[in-house]
């Protein structure tokens, strides 16, 4: 599995969210500055750090999307 940490704004805490929450095709993100992404999801705003999605992302094309 792939997963991110991502702090949830919502609750105040850090959760770990699955490579197809953050690729749902409901999910929107948007840039808040150098280092950080705001995502919404299912009415829950997380903020994601840049480098963390760019790993996040590497990861999963190193997998070539296998969800393992």
């Amino acid at each position: 599995m792939t997963q991110i940490e991502a702090l949830c704004l919502n609750v105040g805490e850090y959760v770990m969210l699955e490579w197809e929450e953050v690729c749902n095709k409901e999910a929107h993100i948007r840039q808040v500055n150098s280092e950080t992404l705001h995502l919404t999801l299912n009415d829950f705003n997380y903020h994601i750090n840049v480098a963390d999605i760019a790993s996040f992302v590497a990861r999963r094309a190193v997998m070539g999307g296998r969800s393992k």
